[in-house]
Parts: structure tokens; sequence; C-alpha cells
């Protein structure tokens, strides 16, 4: 999951949000903040971490090529949808 967050990143206009209904105490300070913004080791630190390490539900991965949006989202760490 963390190569594809990072292939999704290098190759297209993309914006990871938590989900807020799935957000743990925790991870207040990440709600509503793009984690795209975060300098890459950052980024792939924090994935690690909600993904991997914590099976964080509600990693929600919105990115664009040319004209179509797509939605990936990840649950428990390894289920993901692809809207």
């Amino acid at each position: 999951m963390l190569l594809l967050l990072l292939m999704l990143v290098s190759q297209y206009e993309t914006h990871i949000f938590l989900d807020h209904d799935l957000a743990k105490e925790t991870y207040l300070d990440l709600l509503d903040r793009d984690l795209t913004e975060l300098p890459v080791a950052d980024l792939l630190e924090i994935s690690k971490k909600l993904i991997v390490t914590d099976h964080y539900l509600g990693v929600n991965v919105l990115f664009r090529d040319k004209k179509h949006y797509s939605l990936l989202r990840i649950e428990s760490g390894i289920d993901a949808d692809l809207f």
C-alpha cells in the first residue's frame, strides 16, 4: 500500500485525507489536512503508522489524471476500493 501511495503522489495530482467518521483521537491534528502537503518522508512515515502499524480505517486518496478523478479508499491496512 505504501508503494501505491508513493506512486500516486509522484505521478498524479493527489490529495490524501483521513476519514472524519473513523478518525482516532490520536490523529486529530491530521484531520482536514491534506497529507500530501507534508514532506515525502513524513508522508511515508505517517502512512506506514496509519496503514501498516495501526491498521487505521479510513484513508482516502483522491487523484486526478487529466480530466478524470478517482478515489482510492484504504481500510484496515490491506483492503482497498477504487472508485
